[in-house]
């Protein structure tokens, strides 16, 4: 029933196969199915494009006063257990005494667009091979690697 139809729900086969949703979710788990739900949150906004332009424009003055301003900037964020970016007003007064109102995001002197990428390397590449890698290992591998990598960094 799955394979005719991937949008189909464990209450719909409930109520054709007639059988319970537990036991047709382990079913679906055995078979290498995993839920799917589409959560559009991306969507951008009218005032996302207003601030992407204004982003644009001071970036565009950063680089015409100095060349290579983007290539001091740090990447970085301040997160912590999957959390979205802190906003609270104790987190924006450490940033500033840390950083000396010179750090880029919401809350700060120049704010980074919402919903733009981060733009590192990590998010372009290092995430993904490391992710490629470990899923290809066995477990026993996966936490050799897992301790080589912690140990040196510089073999990936």
């Amino acid at each position: 029933m799955v394979h005719l139809n991937l949008h189909v729900s464990l209450r719909e086969i409930e109520r054709t196969m007639g059988i319970p949703r537990s036991t047709a979710s382990r079913y679906l788990k055995a078979a290498k199915y995993h839920p799917y739900h589409i959560t559009l949150n991306q969507a951008l906004t009218e005032n996302d494009h207003r601030e992407r332009l204004l982003f644009y424009h001071w970036a565009t003055q950063q680089l015409l006063h100095d060349g290579e301003f983007f290539k001091y900037v740090l990447f970085s964020w301040f997160q912590h257990d999957g959390a979205g970016p802190h906003y609270a007003n104790i987190v924006r007064d450490y940033l500033n005494e840390t950083f000396r109102n010179v750090w880029i995001g919401r809350g700060s002197r120049v704010r980074w667009p919402a919903r733009s990428p981060d733009l590192t390397s990590p998010d372009f590449y290092l995430w993904g091979y490391l992710k490629d890698v470990v899923y290809l290992c066995s477990m026993g591998e996966t936490n050799d690697k897992r301790k080589h990598d912690r140990e040196d960094p510089s073999s990936v």
